[in-house]
């Protein structure tokens, strides 16, 4: 099975919004004529700001052990566990506390977790890999993941994390120019915080 990236790289410079046979995901439920289903993107804006963000799922604590474990001993079964983890459910659920939890750790190492983020981002074909991948991603302000996390926000599914990342990635006046490109290449957007928080808890 090819890699999102690697569908998403095709039409990559196109200006306009992917033909829509180019961007349904695997496993992504197209409906009847007659038949509501989600949009691309649409289920998580309407998690942050209609319902709020529960507590289901993995945890950040669960997560960040799991990856300081991947990136201390990077055997097979420390990468399954890490993966069951992160592909489980949205990121929505963990992914401010666990951007907070590897900017406090002290024993991470940077190399290897950018390393680890830019082949999930490049090379798996699941949605909820490619989210935390991209989220993590914005430690690494390298042209490399400015990049990648371009290519992956032209899909509406991933424009969300794409944009919340490049914002603490790049000055102000290039992100301008990305955020307006990027605006150009989807039909319809998940939302995101100002402060560039991916959720915002309601009540």
């Amino acid at each position: 099975m090819p890699s999102i990236y690697a569908r998403l790289e095709q039409g990559c410079n196109q200006p306009q919004p992917l033909a829509w046979d180019n961007s349904v995901l695997e496993n992504q439920p197209l409906g009847d004529s007659d038949e509501a289903f989600w949009a691309p993107g649409a289920l998580e804006g309407t998690m942050i700001y209609h319902f709020g963000v529960g507590s289901e799922g993995p945890s950040a604590e669960d997560i960040l052990s799991a990856l300081q474990q991947v990136l201390a001993k990077p055997d097979l079964t420390a990468m399954q566990a890490l993966y069951d983890l992160i592909n489980h459910d949205s990121p929505l659920h963990y992914i401010d506390d666990l951007v907070k939890a590897i900017s406090d750790s002290r024993d991470l190492r940077a190399d290897k977790l950018n390393e680890l983020v830019l082949l999930l981002c490049t090379q798996n074909p699941d949605r909820n890999a490619v989210k935390f991948a991209m989220a993590v991603l914005a430690f690494f302000p390298h042209p490399r993941s400015v990049e990648v996390l371009q290519v992956l926000a032209s899909h509406d599914e991933f424009t969300l994390y794409g944009v919340v990342a490049l914002r603490v990635m790049v000055e102000p006046e290039q992100y301008a120019d990305i955020w307006f490109d990027m605006a150009l290449r989807v039909s319809g957007w998940g939302t995101y915080s100002s402060d560039g928080a991916y959720a915002r808890h309601n009540g």
